[in-house]
């Protein structure tokens, strides 16, 4: 999977790194999300990490879309 592509989408909805570290949960720190970011975790994420990634990422796709829609 790729996470790094991943943050970045969930980045682009105006979420801040602080908050999606806040929302993983788990201990997880800016640091860690900036490092998933910029690549220089490469795809080594646990697997509560990103799970929770995952998950956070399908909501805000969905809250994306539906905001896209209401737009037109």
């Amino acid at each position: 999977m790729d996470f790094q592509k991943i943050v970045a989408e969930i980045l682009e909805t105006g979420m801040t790194q602080t908050e999606l570290a806040k929302r993983c949960g788990h201990g997880t720190t800016q640091g860690h999300i900036s490092a998933i970011y910029t690549g220089r975790r490469g795809d080594k994420v646990g697997y509560q990490l990103g799970a929770a990634l995952v998950k956070i990422h399908r909501k805000a796709m969905r809250n994306k879309t539906q905001t896209d829609e209401s737009a037109t």
